[in-house]
């Protein structure tokens, strides 16, 4: 059925739901808790995933992104989204270096932090991880490592800062490519 939104487009719609009702908590520009709001910018990320999702795709959005317009924090908290949607989800984001790495994934504890919905969590120890009874888990890496993603299987990623990433970029992106499907249950 052509008009039946696919689990993915349905996941987006949920997470523009629980966005909507107050659901996200993130820490504005002055450094005060706040509810997620989406601006122009987040939902065009938002628009542009949807579209792909609902076309039955794999979801493969590029941001050229200006600093300081949402697109970690949009990505972040949908990605996030994702674990507490799908059981046994992996998602993934690969920051440039190690300062960003806690940076991003400081974004992301809090989102779960203020999360009442959330699955259970399990105890991870000092990774950066997430993870839920539920099967799933969402880990922030740096991009720097030898060959990141090879040999492990994510439904999701983020590629943060690109252009940042050191060492043989090309190398990493397809070891890191290779490890999301491109199948219409994954998004980059």
């Amino acid at each position: 059925d052509m008009n039946k939104p696919t689990r993915m487009a349905e996941a987006i719609e949920q997470f523009r739901l629980w966005v909507a009702t107050g659901g996200c908590t993130i820490k504005d520009r002055e450094g005060k808790l706040v509810k997620l709001r989406l601006n122009l910018h987040q939902r065009k990320i938002l628009d542009a995933a949807y579209a792909q999702a609902l076309a039955g795709r794999a979801i493969r959005v590029i941001v050229l992104k200006a600093r300081k317009m949402g697109a970690s924090t949009i990505i972040q908290a949908l990605l996030y989204h994702f674990i507490r949607f799908f059981p046994e989800w992996r998602s993934q984001a690969l920051a440039q270096d190690l300062d960003t790495t806690r940076d991003i994934f400081s974004i992301t504890k809090r989102i779960h932090q203020y999360d009442g919905g959330a699955p259970r969590k399990l105890k991870v120890g000092n990774r950066r991880e997430i993870a839920f009874q539920n099967g799933s888990h969402f880990v922030t890496a740096t991009a720097g490592g030898k060959y990141p993603g090879s040999g492990s299987t994510f439904n999701a990623m983020e590629l943060s800062e690109m252009a940042k990433w050191e060492g043989d970029v090309a190398s990493t992106l397809a070891s890191v490519m290779q490890a999301v499907p491109e199948n219409p249950h994954s998004a980059i």
